[in-house]
């Protein structure tokens, strides 16, 4: 199970390629020293490469949290 941090900086790297760090804290909102420990705990698992690209594995993770399908309620006035 990824943090929401995980999967922010996950989604950012699914996103848009050669991201620096402060590029994913500017466009997600988190602090530089967190996405530099949440790039640490995401190498650790071998989701990002040294280089902050994803990795197979770090798209495959990310791919769980896809929405295939999505249902729109509409509640009005009767």
């Amino acid at each position: 199970m990824l943090t929401e941090n995980q999967f922010e900086v996950l989604y950012l790297l699914n996103k848009e390629a050669n991201l620096s760090q402060r590029d994913i804290a500017k466009k997600s909102g988190i602090s530089l020293g967190l996405v530099n420990k949440v790039l640490k705990e995401l190498r650790l698992l071998d989701m990002v490469d040294s280089d902050n690209r994803l990795t197979s594995i770090g798209a495959e993770k990310l791919s769980e949290y896809k929405v295939d399908n999505a249902i729109i309620l509409a509640a009005g006035m009767s």
